[in-house]
């Protein structure tokens, strides 16, 4: 595999041992989420937390700053990428003359990807999918967009843009790929519900996003297909996400039928072989075209 326009200009980047740049990527993760957890449990009982619960349940608000709270580790990610390692811009994949073009697409990737995922399961019964009973909170969904497309964003740079490109300038490209996907992977271990289909499909997803970065040398498409992919899970079609319990502001409900391999368990439809099947399709596709790309075609 030949290097894009981003791991070229990574090149010149200072070079550090991936496994410490992993340790401190992880902990500019843990951190923010932890602070803030804490934040919560000791302000849950204050008035004005209370005032705000009237609006959108604790369960949703909760669920939707520590999304949040993945703005501060793009900060400072983006920090440590700057000063510490030395990065510009242009090799975190953030130039790009058609952001909003690849972005969009990205949109429509994501949404188009996971919904056959759940078609195959309604039409061969392992799904039961029907209009949410409790109504659908435009307001509040409109604060899960934002809050998507952040958390999305942010795992994106930190393992695509930061890891992958760092890895692909001092090493192998394919090597690179496989790596921060396996990483991405081992990160989503402690999560309920996990399984070794589930852990296969989240090493297929990574290889997804990675391959979409390779190929358009920009985070954008990348981070928008991630977020959507989350995005069309929770709140449109109202199921787990990577075994995290589904919040209540979905405009469908969806209920899981059959064999864990099948239905993804716990897990969501992430821990089905069906899921194993679309990723694959679509890493033929991928694959193919990052081939064309190294032949200069």
């Amino acid at each position: 595999m030949i290097a894009n326009r981003s791991i070229k200009q990574t090149e010149t980047a200072r070079n550090i041992n991936p496994v410490i740049i992993t340790v401190i990527l992880s902990l500019l993760v843990i951190i923010p989420q932890y602070v803030l957890g804490i934040i919560i449990k000791l302000r849950q009982n204050i008035e004005p937390i209370d005032k705000f619960f009237t609006v959108i349940d604790k369960e949703n608000l909760s669920f939707l700053l520590i999304i949040y709270a993945t703005a501060l580790t793009l900060i400072l990610a983006y920090i440590f990428a700057r000063k510490i390692l030395k990065r510009n811009n242009l090799s975190l994949g953030l130039v790009d003359e058609n952001k909003i073009i690849n972005y969009g697409k990205g949109i429509l990737l994501g949404f188009f990807f996971l919904t056959i995922v759940v078609l195959i399961l309604k039409v061969t019964g392992f799904a039961e999918i029907r209009k949410n009973p409790a109504g659908f909170n435009i307001k509040i969904f409109l604060l899960f967009v934002p809050a998507w497309m952040l958390q999305g964003f942010e795992e994106e740079f930190l393992l695509r843009a930061i890891l992958m490109n760092q890895m692909s300038a001092f090493g192998k490209i394919g090597l690179a790929i496989i790596a921060n996907s396996l990483i991405f992977s081992i990160l989503h271990l402690g999560n309920a519900g996990i399984s070794v289909m589930s852990f296969i499909n989240i090493f297929l997803l990574g290889l997804v996003f990675s391959l979409i970065f390779y190929l358009k040398g920009s985070i954008y498409m990348a981070g928008a297909t991630h977020s959507i992919w989350n995005m069309t899970m929770a709140n449109i079609y109202g199921i787990t996400v990577s075994g995290n319990k589904s919040v209540g502001v979905t405009y469908f409900t969806t209920n899981l039928k059959g064999p864990d391999l099948i239905s993804g368990g716990g897990f969501g439809v992430e821990g089905s072989i069906i899921t194993t099947i679309v990723l694959g399709i679509l890493l033929i596709i991928l694959s193919r075209k990052a081939k064309k790309k190294s032949c200069g075609s």
